[in-house]
């Protein structure tokens, strides 16, 4: 990714919801269960949490999978799963989550494997495999923010936008145009090994 200095964010990170998206053609793939699956978001969490991004979108990576048939990765609910992530993530900021994530999945019984995404392509990619990716996004200096992301469009006209699981709203109709708005830092993408 091509990086340009982001110094000071309006803290939304750009993110848009569904109804504002361009109008025009477009193609897009979204990861199976993306829809159906029991997001956690920050709010849940903010009494027993802080700065807890990073261990939300752990915890959604847990439920996502928990949702595809691992199903020890759901703790009886979303806060109890989210309390036994936090425990290994804990507080934020946290600059990496993948060998937190693999933690958590090997203390369930699972292998959580793991790739570095560095573009658009890989996205596409990642989202063909049904595989989310966790991306951190910098609105500011000391403005970061893991989201995930579970699809994409790209316009004929040009445009290309990740959907996106943001941790604040519990709805996956909400989306990132690539480095509009706050900046792509690093993004992974998840599986489980069989």
């Amino acid at each position: 990714m091509k990086n340009r200095a982001v110094i000071q964010g309006d803290g939304d990170y750009g993110f848009i919801d569904l109804g504002d998206m361009p109008s025009g053609k477009y193609t897009s793939d979204t990861i199976l269960y993306a829809t159906s699956t029991d997001w956690a978001i920050m709010d849940e969490f903010n009494s027993i949490a802080d700065n807890h991004c990073g261990a939300t979108a752990v915890t959604n990576i847990a439920l996502y999978y928990a949702k595809r048939g691992y199903s020890k990765l759901k703790i009886n609910s979303r806060l109890d799963t989210f309390k036994a992530v936090h425990k290994i993530v804990g507080n934020g900021p946290v600059m990496t989550i993948a060998g937190s994530a693999k933690e958590y999945f090997s203390d369930r019984g699972y292998t959580l494997k793991y790739s570095s995404v560095g573009d658009f392509s890989g996205i596409k990619s990642a989202t063909t495999s049904d595989r989310p990716c966790g991306i951190l996004l910098a609105d500011g200096l000391f403005s970061w923010h893991w989201i995930l992301s579970v699809g994409w469009r790209e316009y004929t006209n040009g445009g290309n936008y990740l959907r996106i699981m943001d941790g604040w709203y519990d709805t996956v109709d909400r989306y990132y145009k690539i480095n509009s708005g706050s900046l792509w830092i690093s993004a992974t993408e998840y599986w489980v090994s069989q």
